[in-house]
């Protein structure tokens, strides 16, 4: 974190390598969660590109007293939701495997097909959440952001995510327990 503050700060003086630095050490955790919101390469790249111009632009308004990878994983999930708020399915839409980039390891063709077919299995289970609760299992769950940083992400209240994880994992525990249902 002090590393980011510290290259943001240089980076709002006009030093266009400590920005690099900073697309450098947060390209593949924004370009998950943009392939993630958009599922194809394609969409996720443009999303994650215009996330980028805009955080460049609005780096000035970036506070010292902020989470730097929460602040821009709010301009993507902002930047995403108007530009595909017009198109519902994109925007319900999302993939499990991608996100979490976890490689395989595998010991054979049996181990590997049975690796897909769980990762699969939960990549459906997560995409028939609501858009709130799959959102939040998510940036908790697979990103690695605490609640309070959920919070600031999705602009809720605290409790409105640990609510939305609470209920998420239940139906999730539910539809693993009842897999016939999804």
């Amino acid at each position: 974190m002090e590393k980011d503050l510290f290259l943001v700060e240089k980076a709002k003086q006009g030093d266009k390598q400590a920005f690099k630095e900073l697309v450098l050490l947060h390209q593949k955790r924004l370009y998950n969660l943009a392939y993630y919101f958009t599922k194809n390469e394609h969409d996720a790249s443009d999303l994650y590109q215009e996330t980028w111009v805009k955080i460049f632009e609005h780096l000035n308004k970036f506070k010292n007293n902020q989470n730097f990878p929460a602040w821009t994983s709010q301009i993507l999930r902002n930047t995403f939701i108007d530009k595909y708020s017009r198109n519902k399915s994109k925007k319900n839409e999302l993939s499990l495997n991608d996100a979490i980039n976890i490689p395989l390891k595998t010991t054979g063709a049996l181990a590997h097909s049975e690796k897909i077919e769980d990762e699969l299995s939960v990549d459906n289970a997560i995409t028939s959440l609501p858009v709130e609760f799959r959102e939040t299992v998510v940036l908790v769950d697979l990103l690695g952001f605490t609640y309070e940083e959920t919070a600031e992400i999705t602009r809720t209240p605290v409790g409105t995510v640990r609510s939305r994880l609470n209920r998420a994992r239940e139906r999730l525990k539910v539809l693993f327990e009842n897999p016939a249902d999804f």
